[in-house]
């Protein structure tokens, strides 16, 4: 006669399964406290992003962020003039990307406590953005 005997467990501590973290969702967040902490932990990776891909693949990056208090954070594997100056002078295709293009989508600016941009002034905006950086003053750089 067989008998059903426990499930093995793993033995050791490296063999065991892993919780997942989950999904994040991507949301305002309300308090103020963890607001600055997740900016400042997603600053750090996104740096450390942008360097480990200059580093890799050679490519030139400039990165301007101003936290939600305001304060403006500038980093670049060359000097953001340089950077800048090539933007200016590009003559090939640009791509342009915004929250639009998050693949979830993020939400508005009404959701997060902001105005909403009527449609004129939204298609005044794309009418005067070119996709290159001509509209930048370079004077902060």
């Amino acid at each position: 006669m067989l008998t059903a005997s426990a499930p093995s467990m793993p033995s050791s501590k490296a063999e065991r399964p892993r919780p997942s973290r989950g999904k994040t969702i991507i949301s305002h967040i309300r308090r103020d406290k963890i607001r600055r902490v997740t900016f400042q932990k997603r600053k750090k990776g996104l740096v450390k992003k942008a360097t480990e891909l200059s580093v890799l693949c050679g490519s030139e990056i400039a990165l301007i962020i101003f936290s939600p208090a305001g304060k403006l954070v500038m980093y670049s594997n060359k000097t953001v003039q340089e950077v800048y100056e090539r933007c200016v002078n590009h003559k090939g295709p640009v791509e342009v990307l915004s929250n639009i293009d998050y693949p979830g989508g993020l939400p508005s600016a009404e959701a997060i406590g902001g105005s909403k941009v009527s449609d004129d002034e939204d298609e005044r905006q794309a009418a005067s953005s070119p996709g290159n950086c001509n509209h930048l003053s370079p004077s902060k750089f």
